[in-house]
């Protein structure tokens, strides 16, 4: 269940963030400003056991610490984790925030840059 809230979740935010790219051109730079600051103060990469507190609360807050922390202890066979509410409700949260900014921005046409619609011809003074 918490990987499906996870995948729908990140789904979410990534039409959200394709949402407010302004160009396909942009997209990896935007992509790669977003995901990787996201995965190194996670924990993916190290734990964050040694990390500064304000780091701590600061991936505590981001979507990804949640998913990869209940992962991780849903594994580990010396611990029982219990059933991941709180982190549940943290991804439930990000979730709807990345839906309502996907749907409320997000279109299947690209943008043109000029500021008129595609489908609109331009005029002869333009």
């Amino acid at each position: 269940m918490l990987l499906l809230i996870g995948a729908a979740t990140f789904s979410a935010l990534g039409l959200a963030v394709a949402a407010v790219t302004p160009s396909a051109n942009a997209a990896p730079a935007v992509a790669n400003f977003v995901i990787l600051p996201l995965a190194f103060i996670s924990g993916i990469f190290f734990p964050l056991d040694d990390a500064p507190e304000w780091l701590q609360t600061v991936a505590g807050l981001l979507p990804l610490e949640p998913l990869v922390s209940s992962t991780v202890e849903s594994f580990n066979p010396t611990i029982d984790p219990g059933f991941p509410w709180l982190d549940i409700a943290k991804l439930t949260v990000w979730g709807a925030i990345g839906l309502m900014v996907a749907i409320r921005f997000f279109s299947f046409e690209p943008s043109t840059g000029s500021g008129r619609s595609r489908t609109q011809p331009a005029s002869i003074s333009d």
